[in-house]
């Protein structure tokens, strides 16, 4: 497990469908000793806990999302015993590998004080987090391609964990908030 401080570093954020950030720009990070942070956006993500000491490749099988052939498998920082494991492009695990890198995920990152469902849309990414008695008890990766699916989620975890007699957090893209307010007793922007 990698431990990351706040200190000496460099935020990168991935997401899905494609990836861009200067290699100069990271060569000289790296050159400095700033420790490197890639946030991996992608509906491919699945959560562990920090103490299973699994294989990444393999816990992303489990979950039905084994690594295809041009992909393979990192494990994010432990934050709050919990570890995002993602599946990502070869190619790019490959330049990033001789260097410090901390891998992150937004579905790893929850606050659990909070009773209700917290959502968050980057780009075609809808992380759904449910916290219930102070325990996290859904955090979910999903491909969105349009509202419909986003309403079409909602309501599929509605019929299990009744979220919409509880608070909705929001944060991300601006289309999430009008869609919880027609499903939501309560939503909270972030």
């Amino acid at each position: 497990m990698t431990t990351l401080n706040n200190q000496n570093k460099v935020s990168i954020r991935l997401e899905s469908g494609g990836h861009s950030f200067s290699e100069e720009a990271l060569a000289e990070a790296v050159a400095s000793g700033e420790m490197v942070e890639v946030e991996i956006v992608s509906p491919r993500t699945t959560l562990m806990p920090a103490e299973a000491r699994l294989a990444p490749a393999e816990v992303l099988r489990m979950a039905g999302l084994a690594p295809l052939a041009t992909e393979c498998a990192v494990e994010s920082v432990a934050v709050d015993g919990r570890v995002a494991v993602m599946a990502i492009d070869s190619a790019l695990c490959a330049r990033l590998s001789g260097y410090s890198v901390a891998y992150l995920s937004p579905l790893s990152s929850v606050d659990c004080s909070r009773e209700g469902a917290m959502l968050n849309l980057i780009g075609s990414v809808l992380y759904l987090h449910i916290v219930e008695g102070g325990v996290l008890r859904v955090a979910e990766a999903l491909p969105v391609a349009n509202d419909a699916d986003i309403l079409y989620y909602l309501e599929r975890f509605n019929e299990v964990y009744l979220i919409y007699n509880k608070a909705a957090y929001i944060k991300g893209d601006g289309r999430l908030q009008p869609l919880a307010r027609k499903v939501f007793k309560s939503v909270v922007c972030e």
